[in-house]
């Protein structure tokens, strides 16, 4: 809600995002990269519940929730470039 920001949540199933964390990092072993993909949830969650407390999952705290892998990288980055141009041109028409 504020001016200016706007909140992404970028999201794909965790079998998806465990091979991209071995594919980045090069991991030959499955399990580290699947604790490496459950760690950082874990502390995704913590943060956003202590800072807004709401779970980190909940697209209602979003402006936009883009599930990379069903779009794609390209694609979500294209979406979140438009979001914040249409932010951007949405609180300069409010502002004005």
């Amino acid at each position: 809600g504020r001016a200016g920001v706007l909140s992404v949540f970028l999201h794909a199933p965790e079998p998806w995002r465990i091979e991209r964390v071995q594919r980045i990092y090069r991991l030959a072993d499955q399990r580290a990269a699947t604790t490496m993909v459950r760690d950082s949830d874990r502390d995704r969650a913590r943060f956003i519940q202590a800072t807004n407390g709401a779970a980190w999952t909940d697209v209602r705290g979003y402006d936009l929730a883009v599930d990379t892998a069903a779009v794609g990288l390209d694609a979500a980055v294209d979406l979140v470039v438009r979001g914040v141009r249409a932010r951007t041109e949405t609180d300069g028409a409010t502002s004005a």
